[in-house]
């Protein structure tokens, strides 16, 4: 049913692609134009309900309940209980499993659990659980080299959102893989299950999209890090004559931007533990999701809007003014952006993009040019991102709307914002507090940074609305 939907979305996005390449649009073809949009609204709709309810998210919490219950249980069948070769790899259903045991703590009578914690060096009595949360390797599973250059950070943090994709994919459609994938053996010290690294990256990558096109680091501390600026472009070299000494210019002026590394945490998140011992709830899934989703939200404003005081500095905050203000309060025409644009140095526009709350992208995508065509290109597939002027368009949330008074569209070289990460998440888990509930708390920590790295040529700037 995906593909046919999939290659239904494409197909009605080639006819658009056509469609705008007229030489001019008369009302029949905008009429036509309407109709095929409103055909790809309801298409894409059809898909996100379908991917949601191949991957159990909002489907019916019974129904979604007794999937669990019964991936947990093909699990637990397909384990050989008396195999306990320590070279034998993990399957994701012990590690799972011994997740499920850390976080019951005292309450645990799960044997299989316990003894998966043991193997991976898991002590059940110990509140605080680290693991790594870095996605250090390739598409095709090699390992990705710490970055010497910019450049080289851009490529690795490319790579990384592809690895990081392909998983949530592979965990998405098919979701019998929860139960009988292997793991690598872990020889001490704690591999997360898939599934929570799955659901974590997953709703990191959907609040906001900062992390769609920003480059990501990790560093395996939160000590300072000197990041070197250096702006040369006023000096120019010169046609020298035979036998002239070369004439001397102003010194290059470094300076640096240093990257901190402020905490953010998820906030209390409370699980009784009736719930966790009678459903086999998949605690893993579900704290890879929560702390996803909370940390993304308020990371993700601050990568967009940060003041850069006691905490990350914004892309928005970082952007250069434009000077291109919209006409008319409430109204943008195709002119406006495209102003924007040619306002950034083309040496910045080689794989560069728009980005604007979602209300505003909704006014691009309607926007005509002065022959009445559409500026606008929808993508050839689900999830990627429309074009402007033959630029991807991404949709930001943490952004100004439409109609507000604020600097509502940017554009530039957005993969010049880098966000820090600091490799280890740490969770604790909260035993007395809400013991008289006889329920656990869970508390997630993590640390990270975001900022523009602009020596002062503006490799972003913004478009002000009314």
């Amino acid at each position: 049913m995906l593909k046919q939907l999939r290659d239904r979305y494409a197909g009605i996005s080639g006819q658009m692609k056509q469609l705008a390449s007229n030489e001019s649009f008369n009302d029949s073809q905008r009429s036509e134009w309407n109709s095929l949009e409103q055909q790809l609204a309801d298409v894409e709709s059809q898909i996100r309900w379908a991917e949601k309810s191949e991957a159990n998210v909002g489907t019916d919490p019974v129904v979604q309940e007794q999937r669990d219950r019964s991936q947990f249980d093909q699990g637990r069948k397909s384990f050989d209980l008396s195999n306990d070769d320590p070279n034998r790899p993990l399957t994701e259903y012990e590690r799972t499993a011994a997740f499920n045991a850390w976080a019951l703590g005292i309450h645990c009578k799960d044997d299989v659990g316990i003894r998966a914690a043991k193997r991976m060096g898991i002590d059940l009595r110990n509140n605080k659980l680290e693991w790594n949360c870095d996605r250090g390797v390739t598409t095709d599973g090699m390992p990705i080299k710490p970055a010497k250059t910019a450049q080289e950070a851009r490529e690795n943090s490319r790579k990384r959102r592809e690895t990081q994709q392909r998983l949530v994919e592979e965990y998405r459609d098919n979701p019998e893989r929860r139960a009988q994938s292997v793991g690598t053996t872990t020889a001490g010290g704690f591999s997360v299950p898939d599934e929570m690294m799955a659901a974590l990256e997953e709703s990191l990558l959907a609040w906001g999209g900062m992390r769609q096109v920003a480059t990501v680091i990790s560093t395996n501390t939160g000590a300072d890090m000197p990041i070197p600026l250096v702006d040369d472009t006023s000096n120019k070299g010169a046609i020298l004559a035979e036998n002239t000494a070369a004439a001397e210019d102003a010194d290059i002026v470094f300076a640096q931007k240093v990257m901190k590394a402020y905490k953010y945490s998820s906030k209390l998140i409370r699980c009784s533990v009736e719930l966790m011992q009678d459903s086999a709830i998949n605690l893993p899934q579900f704290l890879g999701s929560a702390l996803g989703t909370r940390i993304g939200r308020i990371t993700n404003d601050h990568f967009t809007t940060g003041t850069g005081s006691s905490q990350p500095g914004g892309i928005v905050t970082r952007a250069g003014n434009s000077s291109v203000t919209v006409a008319t309060a409430g109204t943008m025409i195709f002119s406006e952006p495209l102003r924007l644009l040619h306002s950034v140095d083309p040496a910045y526009r080689n794989g560069a993009a728009f980005m604007a709350h979602d209300s505003t992208v909704l006014k691009l995508r309607s926007m005509v040019d002065g022959q009445s065509r559409p500026v606008w290109e929808p993508a050839l597939q689900v999830g990627q991102p429309g074009t402007l002027y033959g630029y991807p368009v991404y949709t930001n949330q943490s952004m100004a709307s439409y109609a507000a008074a604020a600097k509502v569209l940017i554009f530039g070289q957005l993969s010049k914002y880098l966000i820090r990460d600091v490799q280890g998440i740490t969770i604790l888990r909260l035993d007395e507090r809400y013991a008289e509930q006889h329920q656990v708390g869970f508390l997630g920590f993590s640390r990270h940074d975001g900022d523009l790295l602009d020596a002062g040529t503006d490799p972003v700037k913004y478009l002000t609305g009314l």
